[in-house]
């Protein structure tokens, strides 16, 4: 019977989908903040991370090991005559560590072509860092290539595991 040829099949399909190990990320912080913020110069600036105005959040990593972290904004550069690609550039930090590959010539957004209002689009950065278990306080600081204007909105700040 067919029943019997498809039923050895079928029970070692069924024992391998219940030994596969499942993807899954454990949430250690998750922030948000609706608010726009301002860059008017090119000095690197704390990026307020919540409604609350918080510069830096703190979260607990329950053991050794890779954690991931995801940074999303709307991010827009004003462009002025002279620049053709101004950009802004972000650092993660995690206990005063930049994490690579925040930590170079890493524009997270960038201008039009001069004379333009620039371009509003949302961006996202994910990296990876090795941390020890315990509390951890992470930071991001941006800073604008010009001081004719950025800004970042609606951030979001995901860490898993």
């Amino acid at each position: 019977m067919w029943w019997t040829a498809i039923r050895p099949s079928f029970l070692a399909m069924a024992f391998l989908a219940a030994a596969t190990p499942q993807a899954r990320a454990d949430i250690l912080l998750y922030s948000d903040k609706t608010a726009p913020q301002a860059w008017l110069t090119t000095l690197w600036q704390a990026v307020k991370l919540n409604g609350n105005g918080d510069l830096s959040l703190l979260f607990t990593n329950p053991q050794n090991g890779l954690v991931s972290v995801t940074f999303t904004a709307e991010c827009q550069v004003i462009t002025s005559p002279g620049f053709s690609l101004p950009t802004l550039t972000i650092n993660i930090i995690i206990d005063e560590d930049v994490v690579p590959v925040t930590n170079g010539d890493d524009a997270f957004c960038s201008g039009g072509k001069a004379g333009v209002g620039g371009r509003l689009s949302t961006r996202a950065f994910t990296v990876a860092a090795n941390l020890a278990a315990g509390q951890q306080v992470l930071r991001v600081d941006a800073a604008a290539s010009i001081s004719n204007g950025a800004r970042l909105d609606d951030i979001t700040v995901l860490i898993a595991r």
